[in-house]
């Protein structure tokens, strides 16, 4: 049971909507006594840490995350725990060095690899945000929009441009003809001086769009923007 709770706590970080400030302080409060009964209940101590979080006492967090460490090594996931803490108090770099051994040691787990990418990405250590992305995308299932587009953005961030086009492409051929991705490609083709290869590229979603019965006026206002 306590194996999970680290990465429950991990998931929930990333999916439940923050609390008001009131209610979040009256939880914490209710926590804290709680804590007090059961002084070595880590489950407690990492229940609280995420409403800290939510409520910006970063360092308060920080300090629960430790203390339930101590009192369950094993639960794991601590490192990503106190990186995505660090993410939302903008201590990007340090957030990169708490998970950067664990991602390391867990090399299949691509979680850790994209909090590591996306540490270093809002660092701008572009270079090193690419190499951890680049394992991210390989591993994230399911693959989002998000993950490929971050990828490119430290390619590009770290004069890759090339390489970030071709990991687009593959993102592309992985989840369709995208909006996002496909403005992105369109981007990166222009940057690169191939107008032409980008007109082909909307010539072939427009038609794509138009067999399926969708509307292509955004595809043709910027195929027009492209062609000047």
């Amino acid at each position: 049971m306590r194996a999970k709770l680290a990465g429950m706590l991990l998931a929930g970080m990333c999916a439940l909507p923050a609390l008001g400030h009131g209610a979040l302080s009256d939880r914490i409060a209710i926590l804290g006594d709680r804590i007090k009964g059961h002084p070595d209940n880590a489950a407690l101590r990492l229940e609280r840490a995420e409403l800290l979080r939510q409520d910006e006492a970063f360092d308060a967090a920080l300090a629960d995350l430790d203390a339930a460490e101590k009192q369950a090594p094993k639960a794991g996931g601590y490192p990503m725990l106190r990186a995505q803490v660090l993410m939302d108090a903008g201590r990007f770099a340090q957030a990169a060095r708490a998970v950067q051994p664990f991602a390391q040691a867990n090399p299949k787990l691509g979680p850790a690899w994209w909090l590591l990418g996306q540490a270093h990405l809002r660092a701008g250590e572009f270079a090193a945000a690419a190499v951890a992305l680049d394992r991210a995308v390989v591993l994230m299932d399911p693959l989002q929009p998000d993950h490929v587009l971050a990828q490119t953005k430290a390619h590009v961030g770290a004069d890759q441009t090339e390489t970030a086009l071709r990991h687009l492409e593959a993102g592309l051929a992985r989840l369709g003809n995208l909006p996002a991705l496909v403005e992105q490609a369109v981007a990166l083709e222009v940057a690169l001086g191939r107008k032409e290869t980008a007109l082909r590229r909307l010539d072939a979603v427009i038609a794509e769009w138009r067999g399926r019965g969708l509307k292509t006026g955004k595809w043709e206002e910027l195929r027009g923007k492209v062609a000047g």
